[in-house]
């Protein structure tokens, strides 16, 4: 052989060698790579979002120590992972920290798990479930590299007492 060319089917990076009469054709592999960004919601019992006050919140995502933030016009942005492997599921936790004020504190905490796989050529999140702490009215969306979770609170209700005391009745004074 004299010389050897890529006719057909060429890929970015491929090369042929000629050394002799031996062909090295050399292919390089691309990594796979993609990401996915979780943000939560505090809503009120109507799905409201809760701008009044901020809720703080602790949370941990994967491969990463815990974080904590507070809501600003009822969101907070948790972050971005990284995929680089769609074999194991990932796992982030929640904790509410503090309630809104005039609002009840409904979690102590919420795991979610993350499912990954290929979508188009690219690492994705496929999938995202509430598995441990769910509260009534909690809910994680999936909206193409988004995961959502919406966090409800109730309005605090207040007891108020009253105590009359007299201290004069008709010119009598009362100790």
């Amino acid at each position: 052989a004299t010389g050897a060319t890529i006719t057909a089917g060429e890929v970015q990076g491929a090369k042929v060698e000629l050394n002799g009469n031996v062909i090295t054709i050399t292919v390089p592999n691309v990594l796979k790579e993609g990401s996915y960004q979780l943000q939560l919601e505090k809503v009120d019992e109507n799905g409201n979002l809760i701008t009044s006050s901020g809720a703080e919140f602790g949370w941990t995502l994967p491969g990463q120590s815990e974080q904590t933030g507070t809501t600003t016009e009822g969101r907070l942005q948790l972050g971005t992972v990284e995929i680089t492997d769609i074999s194991s599921v990932d796992t982030i936790t929640i904790r509410e920290i503090t309630a809104p004020n005039g609002y009840k504190k409904l979690i102590e905490s919420l795991t979610i798990q993350v499912t990954k796989g290929e979508v188009n050529g690219s690492y994705a999140a496929t999938g995202a479930t509430i598995t441990a702490g769910e509260v009534q009215g909690a809910k994680v969306e999936l909206n193409g590299n988004v995961i959502t979770i919406t966090v409800p609170n109730e309005k605090q209700n207040f007891d108020l007492a009253l105590r009359k005391f007299i201290s004069e009745v008709d010119g009598t004074a009362y100790n």
